[in-house]
């Protein structure tokens, strides 16, 4: 969960990616059997399935916004645009 307690995008990144988080198990599990059945070799389906986590996972455990957000602060900065309200840049 994201630590900042008061703007309230925090809240809704971390419902949302408490959704995308077990939409992509289901969906790392359903590769995994389509492949299993598709193949029958463990090695592919096993493959698939943490390639599918891979690449969901770091979405689906809500590090996305945040570290977009802390992206676009350091960027603003480095070009001389200071951001006095962050949650203003959260919201637009």
């Amino acid at each position: 969960m994201t630590r900042c307690t008061a703007c309230s995008i925090c809240f809704i990144s971390d419902k949302v990616a408490k959704l995308l988080f077990y939409v992509a198990l289901c969906v790392g599990i359903g590769a995994f059997i389509i492949w299993l059945f598709l193949t029958g070799d463990l090695n592919i389906a096993l493959e698939r399935m943490v390639t599918v986590l891979i690449i969901a996972c770091p979405h689906a455990l809500g590090l996305a916004i945040p570290l977009v957000t802390a992206r676009s602060t350091s960027l603003g900065a480095k070009n001389g645009l200071l951001i006095k309200n962050r949650q203003a840049l959260e919201v637009s």
